[in-house]
C-alpha cells in the first residue's frame, strides 16, 4: 500500500526508508512529487514540512512545463511523415481516389477533400492494419509455440 499526502491540487507520494535520516523532496520527470522520509516521521510532520516547500514545488513544476517540448499534431500536408511498424512513410495528397486514405507499402495517400477528417481516417486505418497484423502475429506465435490458435469470430 502506498502512502500519499494531498495538499490542495498536489499529491505527494511518501517513500519511507529506515536508512534515511532527513526529509527530501523530488519532482520526477513526469511531474510526480515524492517525499523521501525516515520511517519514524509522522504524517502531520510530513504535511507541515511539505507545505513549507510549496513555493519551491510550484516553481519547479512551472519550469518543467516551460521546458517541456511542445507537441504539435499532424498537419496532413504532402511530405509529412507517419510511422507504421517502426518505419516512417511520407504522405501524399491525392486529387482523386476511391477511399479517403490508402497505403501502398511505400507511401500514404490522402484524398485532398478528406483532410478535415484526416485524423479519423488515420485512426481507422491504424486500427484495421493493426488488427490484421496482430491476428497474423498471434497465429504465427501460436504455431511456433505449439499453442492452439483461438478461433476467429
Amino acid at each position: 500500500m502506498s502512502e500519499s499526502i494531498q495538499i490542495g491540487e498536489l499529491t505527494f507520494e511518501v517513500r519511507r526508508s529506515p536508512r534515511r535520516r532527513t526529509l527530501g523532496l523530488t519532482v520526477d520527470r513526469g511531474g510526480e512529487l515524492v517525499i523521501h522520509s525516515p520511517v519514524a516521521e509522522t504524517a502531520q510532520e510530513l504535511e507541515r514540512w511539505a507545505r513549507s516547500k510549496l513555493l519551491w514545488v510550484h516553481r519547479t513544476l512551472a519550469l518543467k512545463e516551460e521546458l517541456a517540448p511542445r507537441r504539435r499534431g499532424p498537419e496532413f500536408v504532402s511530405g509529412e511523415s507517419f510511422s507504421y511498424l517502426g518505419r516512417s512513410y511520407r504522405l501524399a495528397l491525392a486529387a482523386q481516389q476511391d477511399e479517403p486514405l490508402r497505403f501502398d507499402g511505400r507511401r500514404f495517400y490522402l484524398r485532398r477533400d478528406a483532410r478535415t477528417r484526416a485524423s479519423d481516417h488515420f485512426r481507422r486505418w491504424y486500427v484495421s492494419a493493426g488488427t490484421d497484423w496482430l491476428e497474423k502475429r498471434v497465429g504465427w506465435l501460436a504455431r511456433t509455440t505449439g499453442r492452439i490458435q483461438p478461433t476467429s469470430k
